[in-house]
């Protein structure tokens, strides 16, 4: 894939993201304020929205948006993904006033079930069912897939295909261990850009946001 800033691929680097810091509050296996926060860090790192909104529309989730809200974090500002669900009462409200009709919330579905009928792009769909393979294969919220989609689909926008994880950050957010091909410090790269995200209006300060630096650096030896 050619990334975002026009440049074709080399042979001996290879497109890079790697993600440090983040305070996460205790969580299950996909919580929303960890895949919110990687999300978060990708597009304030430069990832389109709309590729991202493109992406998860193609789940059929129609009961769901997903919009991006800047967030004062200390002396910074990072990205907090909001995904808003429109309840059975909302769709009551719309058809009361003769603007709209009343749809079925959205079932809970496996990500496997979800991605099965979803079109996705191929990058998007690959990365997207490595890592749901490596998630709990249960029922999961809306919220938590389109936030998963989103960030496959960020990562693909950004044309990175090497992700890479601090330890720290790593142990703070499991949707980070199993996006990351390693856990390590920060490579040697060409840096391209970097990114702030949240998942939590909570987070108030800039060293508990989620990091991301992304740019190119060599291609690992093997």
């Amino acid at each position: 894939m050619t990334p975002m800033d026009g440049r074709p691929p080399s042979a001996t680097t290879v497109r890079t993201a790697w993600f440090d810091g983040g305070a996460v509050p205790a969580a299950d296996a996909l919580s929303g304020a960890m895949a919110g926060a990687v999300l978060g860090a990708l597009v304030d790192a430069g990832a389109s929205p709309l590729d991202v909104a493109d992406a998860v529309a193609a789940l059929g989730l129609d009961d769901c948006a997903l919009m991006f809200e800047p967030v004062a974090c200390g002396d910074a500002v990072a990205t907090h993904p909001v995904v808003v669900v429109m309840t059975a009462a909302d769709h009551a409200r719309l058809h009361d006033d003769g603007h709209g009709h009343v749809h079925h919330d959205p079932p809970s579905a496996t990500l496997a079930e979800l991605l099965d009928g979803a079109d996705l792009p191929p990058a998007v769909l690959a990365r997207a069912r490595r890592v749901a393979g490596r998630l709990r294969d249960a029922a999961v919220p809306a919220t938590e897939a389109i936030l998963l989609v989103g960030t496959c689909a960020a990562l693909a926008g950004l044309g990175i295909d090497r992700v890479i994880s601090s330890t720290a950050a790593a142990a703070n957010d499991e949707l980070l261990r199993a996006l990351a091909d390693e856990n390590g410090p920060q490579p040697s790269m060409s840096v391209t850009s970097t990114g702030r995200g949240v998942g939590s209006h909570d987070v108030t300060d800039a060293n508990d946001a989620l990091r991301v630096v992304v740019g190119d650096a060599p291609v690992p030896a093997g």
